[in-house]
């Protein structure tokens, strides 16, 4: 979205960029490879990035560590209640259906390991929840999460101030997230809001154009997004099932991915500070 508002325009490919990419930071996610070459990691950086190879607007006012974290725990606000009982069956539909964009045909293998990858993210953040004694209902810290962005928004039209930017562009990427068919009961508490709903009506027409949105669901949570071909759900599901089965090898693979996440200071948690320090 920050590239659409820049005048640019990407390629998306739901697999690592290389293979080297992968043994430099893993699963993390964001990655963007610029025409020299170069890669760089994590949205925040990408955008500030972004903003020195174009000649659009200066667009970064707000992109800190503490805009990134308050962002951080949003996300884990409603991505924590994306699975238990039937939510995990529809975790693993929306992973299939994932369109695999401009990526090899082998992404919709790649995206099956993705899948288990990120399921089990999920499911030990909801384990850690369980064992500080917090709710797996996440709703009133979803409320508490979009307040003080709301609060913003309820005394100027855009965070970034009288016309959009790059911290606006990262609030919609986290509405867009929650819209995405994993997490329909958030909507209604997006709409609860008049300053909230009046914002993304005005991000929706400064992103005229973009062709990734999914923020007409909001209005219609019955539309359905944008799905991939059946060859690549074919793909998806015959890697899973040959993941599964071969769970002993997977388990090593995943190991990895997740010891090289630790690594990344990319990683979703990474700029969330400590209590004591706040």
């Amino acid at each position: 979205m920050a590239a659409h508002l820049q005048g640019q325009e990407v390629q998306l490919s739901s697999s690592p960029l290389s293979l080297q990419s992968y043994r430099d930071g893993g699963m993390v996610i964001p990655m963007c490879r610029w025409p020299d070459g170069t890669v760089t990691r994590d949205s925040f950086a990408i955008m500030r990035e972004l903003e020195k190879r174009t000649d659009g607007p200066t667009r970064t006012q707000g992109l800190d560590a503490q805009a990134q974290g308050k962002l951080e725990r949003l996300f884990f606000a409603y991505a924590l209640d994306r699975v238990g009982g039937l939510k995990t069956f529809r975790f693993a539909l929306a992973w299939a259906r994932m369109p695999r964009g401009n990526g090899p045909l082998w992404a919709s293998s790649f995206r099956a390991f993705m899948f288990l990858y990120f399921l089990i993210l999920i499911l030990v953040g909801r384990n850690v929840s369980r064992k500080y004694g917090h709710s797996l209902n996440h709703s009133e810290k979803l409320r508490s999460s979009l307040a003080p962005w709301t609060s913003i928004l309820s005394g100027q039209p855009f965070l970034s101030g009288e016309s959009p930017g790059f911290l606006d562009c990262a609030l919609l990427g986290h509405v867009q997230c929650m819209v995405t068919g994993l997490t329909d009961h958030t909507i209604p508490i997006l709409k609860e809001e008049p300053a909230l709903q009046a914002w993304i009506a005005r991000m929706e027409e400064a992103l005229e154009g973009y062709s990734h949105s999914f923020l007409s669901r909001i209005r219609n949570p019955d539309e359905r997004p944008a799905e991939a071909r059946f060859g690549d759900v074919i793909l998806f599901w015959m890697t899973l099932l040959v993941l599964v089965g071969l769970f002993p090898i997977t388990l090593i693979a995943l190991a990895d991915a997740f010891r090289r996440r630790t690594k990344n200071t990319a990683r979703s948690g990474a700029k969330i500070r400590a209590p004591s320090r706040e």
